[in-house]
């Protein structure tokens, strides 16, 4: 029952922080969007708790999570479809990026079992959560105080009937960008299950960096 009162409240609080860090990475608004985020962070939650420890289909939660971040930024931040596709995966690869070099930090220090990946609570877990969650929300706060981040994504909602034109060179490189990081996003759940977690690790860091690239060179194109 303790264990899954606390995988509840660090679900969470994994959630919030994802969800936060997709927003200061583009300079979109928090507070504006409050309420609707402690709602989508309990969503998540929910899903994740159902498919890990209800129906142990674990494999399920990482894809689960992108669509239902992709659908809340369009359908509720009215955000254009293929930003909050571009925008969802930076954030969720951002996220995953910190959590893995922290277990990875952790392994190397022969502070916790590898094993760890394919579990869902025990202190090793928590302390690798508490340690992202921790991380990203500073990170979230450096960037909001010194206005970094990416500003070429106009703060939503978005305006649907001025249309796309999606064999721009802009748009091609943002859509490329998110297939890469989606594809990441799903070999994740192969390299997890096998424990893979260096070619993991730098899989992660080159779809991220591609995310970076395009961001930045939107933000030049702006």
């Amino acid at each position: 029952m303790v264990d899954k009162a606390l995988y509840i409240i660090l679900s969470i609080f994994d959630a919030a922080a994802m969800i936060i860090l997709m927003f200061k990475l583009y300079r979109l608004p928090i507070m504006m969007y409050a309420k609707r985020i402690s709602v989508l962070a309990l969503i998540i939650t929910l899903s994740s708790y159902f498919f890990r420890v209800e129906i142990s289909i674990a494999y399920l939660d990482l894809p689960i999570q992108y669509l239902i971040f992709v659908l809340f930024l369009r359908y509720v931040i009215r955000m254009k479809f293929h930003y909050s596709a571009f925008v969802a995966a930076a954030g969720m690869l951002g996220f995953f990026n910190i959590q893995l070099l922290i277990y990875y930090f952790f392994d190397a220090s022969g502070a916790l079992d590898s094993s760890i990946v394919k579990e869902i609570s025990g202190m090793a877990v928590y302390a690798v959560q508490v340690s992202t969650e921790v991380a990203i929300f500073l990170l979230s706060f450096i960037l909001w105080k010194f206005n970094l981040g990416f500003s070429f994504i106009i703060i939503p909602p978005h305006d649907f009937s001025d249309k796309e034109d999606f064999t721009s060179r802009q748009n091609i490189e943002m859509i490329s960008s998110t297939l890469i990081s989606v594809i990441t996003i799903f070999a994740a759940i192969i390299f997890l299950n096998y424990g893979y977690m260096f070619p993991l690790i730098l899989l992660a860091i080159i779809s991220f960096g591609l995310s970076y690239y395009f961001s930045r060179k939107g933000d030049m194109q702006w």
